[in-house]
């Protein structure tokens, strides 16, 4: 007897209700996530939006108050952002200080704010030309909340004249006649090459040939002249008003027996002496060297001198038809109150220098004249900082 086999059972097939709904949990999950990640997004990005808003408000209003402005200018009545002024203290002669605020709700109603503070004429009266001046080459470098400097374009030292070559270095050539060239890191203002000249490429990005590395550091600043007067004072020293010299600079042994380092100098002092009664603008050489360090990274250490043309430098004047005789001053002083002359300070001899320096200035006056001193003077919120010290110390005789 043949008994027939049993119908065979087919597997079953598709996604269970269980598997189903881990499937949409997971979903639901992924897209819950992307909603908050984009509210979280919107969020900074209008709160970025709120800040640049308010700092466009509080430049505005500096703008406006240091160049004659209404002292307490009103934002619209439906403005978000609340504006507030008030007066600081301090003891810089001729000088205001101001700090102005502004407070708003962020996202979600949080409050937030940021406050700015800014030096302007204390007399509306005085020359507007005064309004622009800005102090900043003596504070320290501004640094993110990890205490790194903060990167900028271009290092401040490098001259406008210098041409980017659009890899983070800058050429640089100080004599207009000569062939040589120095390539410069845009960011730290070391030089990192000497080059035998520039050349324009078919995009016309200007690039470097004949290029040898080295190491060097730049060194710059100013040398302005108050030589109209035989007593010399504070007012000299901030504000010197006589005729630029011609000049070049030198870099000389840190101490007896020691070696110079080799500087190459560029500058703009005129070619010949003024002319005796003549009209004449104030004048300011402004000079950059690079300064040839040893070791990695460079250090060098010297003494940096004006080398006088067509004058020379003493204590007693002599009478024409001898070449008019001038003395070195040096503006100098401790600024940051730490008990020292730092080499951003200006030191007499530099030692050890392994940084770019700028505001390295200096003042001719008379023969006979003394180095004017300038009152001290801080910032607000500046704690014991004396940036506005323009005293001299004699530099050309010591």
């Amino acid at each position: 007897m043949v008994l027939d086999a049993p119908p065979r059972q087919r597997p079953a097939r598709g996604i269970g209700l269980v598997e189903a709904l881990l499937a949409l949990l997971a979903l639901v999950t992924a897209l819950a996530t992307l909603w908050r990640l984009q509210t979280l997004m919107q969020g900074s990005s209008a709160h970025e939006r709120q800040r640049l808003e308010a700092l466009a408000i509080v430049q505005s209003l500096h703008e406006q108050l240091r160049f004659g402005g209404p002292s307490e200018p009103a934002l619209p009545a439906d403005s978000p952002y609340l504006l507030t002024t008030q007066d600081l203290a301090t003891d810089i002669p001729g000088l205001r200080a101001r700090r102005s605020q502004v407070r708003w709700n962020a996202w979600r109603g949080q409050p937030a704010g940021l406050a700015l503070d800014t030096l302007m004429p204390a007399d509306p009266a005085l020359d507007q030309e005064l309004a622009g001046a800005v102090l900043l080459d003596r504070a320290p470098p501004r640094r993110d909340l990890g205490g790194r400097a903060r990167p900028t374009p271009r290092h401040a030292l490098i001259p406008a004249s210098a041409s980017p070559l659009g890899d983070g270095r800058s050429a640089w050539q100080p004599h207009a006649g000569l062939p040589a060239v120095w390539l410069i890191d845009d960011a730290s203002g070391a030089v990192v090459a000497r080059c035998g000249g520039l050349a324009s490429r078919v995009d016309g990005v200007r690039q470097a040939e004949d290029c040898i590395a080295t190491g060097g550091l730049l060194i710059g600043g100013v040398v302005r002249f108050a030589t109209d007067t035989d007593h010399p004072g504070a007012a000299e020293a901030e504000s010197p008003l006589s005729a630029a010299l011609p000049l070049d600079l030198a870099m000389r042994p840190a101490a007896s027996g020691d070696t110079a380092p080799d500087a190459d100098c560029g500058h703009d002092a005129p070619s010949a002496l003024p002319v005796d009664g003549a009209a004449h603008p104030p004048g300011v050489v402004r000079y950059l060297c690079v300064v040839s360090g040893s070791g990695q990274p460079p250090r060098w250490s010297g003494r940096l001198e004006i080398v006088p043309q067509g004058w020379s430098i003493g204590l007693v004047n002599r009478p024409p038809p001898a070449p008019p005789v001038r003395r070195v001053c040096r503006y100098s002083a401790d600024h940051d109150r730490n008990g020292q002359v730092d080499p951003a300070e200006h030191p007499a001899v530099h030692r050890a220098v392994d940084t770019a320096l700028g505001d390295q200035n200096f003042l001719v006056v008379r023969a006979g004249a003394a180095c004017p001193r300038d009152a001290p003077a801080g910032l607000p919120g500046s704690l014991d900082m004396n940036w506005l010290d323009d005293s001299t110390v004699p530099h050309q005789p010591p």
